[in-house]
C-alpha cells in the first residue's frame, strides 16, 4: 500500500490506557488510518519485545523503538544500530573487572 501520511503515537497515555492496554477503540481507530492511507508507527525507547505484544493489538506493523536505534515499517526491518561485537566484549571484560553488571539490548 502506498501511504500517504504518516502517524506517530508514543504509548503511555496515548495508545495504552490507564491499565496500559490497548482498547478496541485505538484497534479501529489504527484500522482506520490504514483504511485512510495513513501510517501509524510507535515511536518508544522501549524494545521491540516489549511493544511486540502492544503492536499486535492495536494492529500496528511499524515502530521506531530503543530511542531510533531500531525501525521496522509494514513489518520490514529497514534500520538497525547494532553495536559492534568488538566493543560489546571490550564492554562485558571491563565491567567484570570491576564486578559490575552490565545489560545489551
Amino acid at each position: 500500500m502506498t501511504y500517504q501520511a504518516l502517524a506517530f503515537f508514543d504509548l503511555d497515555g496515548t495508545l495504552l490506557d490507564q491499565h496500559s492496554k490497548i482498547t478496541p477503540e485505538i484497534t479501529e481507530a489504527m484500522a482506520q488510518l490504514k483504511a485512510n492511507r495513513v501510517l501509524p508507527i510507535i515511536a518508544t525507547g522501549r524494545t521491540e519485545a516489549e511493544i511486540y505484544p502492544i503492536r499486535e493489538a492495536a494492529g500496528i506493523t511499524s515502530n521506531i523503538i530503543m530511542n531510533g536505534a531500531f525501525i521496522r515499517i509494514d513489518g520490514e526491518e529497514v534500520y538497525n544500530e547494532k553495536i559492534d561485537t568488538t566493543i560489546s566484549e571490550r564492554m562485558l571484560h571491563a565491567v567484570e573487572q570491576k564486578n559490575h553488571a552490565l545489560s545489551f539490548l
